[in-house]
């Protein structure tokens, strides 16, 4: 049925821009912008992606439910640009928002910009240029954290080539510090093959979204690049989502990162299985040292629990129940063990 009604959008999609047109219309890329109560970035954000040096592009401003003037302001770049289009819909959140953009594009290409982001303004043609170069199902470019004072913190990368899953993994978490895994976790800021992003949804209902599709997406594909000549701005908005550091926030994420554990366990890959299963306790830890009424909570009991079975599974099967507690108590409150332990086996997998 999701499926039936995903293929339906898109030939409304298609139908759509053939009507304004008056011909066919299939754009190079699809740019989804999903925007909740937006309007003090905006304009800026379209400003940038209306002014790249590449024209064969629709950019799709997906209104999620806003009470300001979000609405009007999308309807003004509507009104006097023909590659731009309002969608409206109720207040879903921004895997909602974003879901339904993709459901509406029509490009060869999607890429996803954040509603207080914006892009330079030769970003598109440098994404264009790398995929041509490579035939890559996803390329990735430099981020750019922009801060309210205006001072600019330059993410760079290298023009590096996976041509499997888990290279571009094992690549990822031989980055040091959380800011060097967000070009290799995030969806927004990555030109990807339509055809390679398939059905993929976001999970609705959570704050870490990215988290959830990343590794679905990239067991999707057969190439991944990055280029360091694409720059993708980054507000560092403190008072948007994921600034917002709220406990049961960490626990989308720790649910996540098991979700991609049992998906890397699944593929025989041990360490990086123990890779994502350490970042996961880390928010786990992080939730109950921010609010200690946390370990009363349901959801992260049972995160908790299923956060065992894999370090069982892993490291101790077939232990007895008393064993088993005291192992995941010990790698609960001691998640630097747990890390150095995931060195190891890594090293032995590397070497093995």
């Amino acid at each position: 049925m999701e499926q039936a009604s995903a293929l339906w959008t898109y030939i409304i999609g298609v139908a759509w821009n053939s009507h304004r047109s008056g011909v066919p219309y299939a754009p190079k890329v699809s740019i989804i912008v999903p925007a909740f109560n937006a309007e003090q970035y905006l304009g800026a954000c379209v400003d940038s992606i209306l002014g790249q040096s590449f024209s064969d592009f629709e950019l799709l401003i997906v209104d999620d439910g806003s009470v300001d003037d979000t609405a009007s302001i999308a309807e003004s770049y509507e009104a006097s640009d023909s590659r731009v289009r309002v969608l409206r819909k109720s207040n879903g959140g921004l895997s909602s928002a974003r879901n339904y953009g993709v459901r509406f594009a029509c490009g060869t290409f999607i890429l996803f910009v954040d509603a207080d982001d914006y892009i330079d303004w030769n970003y598109l043609v440098a994404l264009l240029d790398r995929q041509a170069a490579t035939d890559a199902d996803v390329v990735i470019g430099s981020i750019e954290y922009v801060w309210p004072d205006s001072c600019h913190n330059i993410r760079l990368v290298s023009d590096s080539q996976f041509d499997s899953e888990r290279d571009y993994w094992i690549s990822a978490y031989q980055k040091s510090g959380q800011s060097s895994l967000v070009h290799y976790t995030v969806s927004w800021g990555k030109l990807i093959k339509r055809e390679a992003w398939g059905q993929l949804e976001f999970k609705e209902g959570k704050i870490h979204e990215d988290e959830f599709a990343i590794h679905r997406l990239i067991a999707q594909t057969e190439r991944i690049v990055f280029t360091s000549s694409a720059s993708y701005f980054y507000r560092m908005n403190e008072n948007g989502i994921m600034h917002k550091h709220q406990p049961h926030h960490y626990l989308d994420g720790a649910e996540a990162l098991l979700d991609r554990a049992h998906h890397f366990a699944g593929r025989g890959w041990r360490d990086l299985s123990i890779a994502a299963l350490t970042q996961s306790r880390c928010l786990l830890l992080q939730c109950v040292l921010e609010d200690s009424s946390m370990l009363n909570d349901a959801a992260f009991s049972a995160l908790r629990k299923e956060g065992a079975k894999q370090v069982q599974s892993l490291f101790f099967p077939g232990s007895g129940f008393f064993r088993r507690l005291a192992i995941e108590s010990f790698f609960f409150f001691c998640p630097s063990a747990f890390r150095a332990i995931y060195v190891v086996v890594r090293g032995y997998c590397d070497n093995s």
